[in-house]
């Protein structure tokens, strides 16, 4: 798991990816610690497509909550002027994402039959710290709705096909309470800081169980202090059956007033 940040794509906010060095190592490190696979699935959040706070629909034309980028779709958008940054569902992300400071292609292009719109700011960092990492494997990004409730593991495409007998490595983009502090994206909600505890102690722990009943507490749902979890809690219904054998939490902080956490879990024989 990596924050969703825009900042942790290289030539974006250099200055205030600067100030948190040991955020970006242990993303560093994360990314270094996904085994060899037959396939990646990137799992990130995405925004309301339209004006009325709903889901504008998905690409594969069943459950509203999610869109798939099918194999061998590329998809291209533009971060800043003149930077371009993309995925591709089928092929080796390495040689097909194209990162900040590459030149020479438009930006804003998205090439894919199902007419989706642009990928969202988490496909777009996952992408960038895949192919930082030299991750090249096929790789399939799947958004779940950053608000409201999370879908969960039955709910994947089956096109998906989680269940194969493929390796598959999982990177989840997703970021906790966006409420910590008068400086925060969001209002002040000191109910932030148990929020983001319940998520540091799941991930640290390797309890999937633990990780669904912070990311769907009722008492205090995502949605109240603005994190993007959801990614989260598909996490751990793919896992509750088979929960890991290592578990680490390389980060936990809030440097910003969102809280952003880098962990890793590992499988014997991963």
């Amino acid at each position: 798991m990596c924050p969703g940040a825009p900042f942790l794509v290289q030539g974006i906010a250099t200055a205030v990816a600067r100030a948190v060095p040991d955020l970006l190592a242990a993303c560093g490190e994360a990314l270094d610690r996904l085994p060899p696979a037959d396939r990646t699935l990137l799992i990130g959040s995405r925004r309301a497509a339209r004006d009325d706070g709903s889901d504008a629909g998905s690409a594969t034309g069943a459950d509203p909550t999610w869109r798939a980028f099918p194999p061998g779709t590329v998809v291209r958008t533009s971060l800043t002027r003149g930077d371009v940054a993309g995925v591709r569902g089928g092929g080796a992300v390495g040689s097909a994402a194209r990162l900040p400071g590459d030149a020479g292609r438009d930006s804003a292009a998205v090439d894919d039959p199902s007419g989706a719109s642009e990928p969202s700011v988490a496909t777009l960092v996952g992408a960038h710290l895949l192919c930082a990492a030299r991750h090249a494997t096929p790789t399939t990004a799947l958004e779940v709705s950053a608000r409201g409730s999370a879908p969960g593991s039955a709910d994947i495409p089956p096109g998906l096909n989680t269940d194969g007998s493929d390796r598959v490595t999982v990177l989840v983009i997703a970021d906790g309470a966006a409420c910590h502090g008068d400086s925060a994206p969001g209002r002040r909600d000191d109910r932030s800081h148990a929020f983001d505890a319940a998520l540091a102690r799941a991930l640290a722990s390797g309890d999937p169980a633990a990780l669904g009943a912070a990311c769907r507490n009722p008492d205090l749902p995502a949605d109240a202090v603005m994190s993007s979890v959801n990614p989260l809690a598909v996490l751990a219904d793919l896992t509750r059956s088979a929960p890991p054998d290592a578990a680490d939490l390389l980060y936990s902080g809030a440097p910003f007033g969102v809280g952003y956490f880098v962990a890793s879990w590992g499988w014997n024989g991963a």
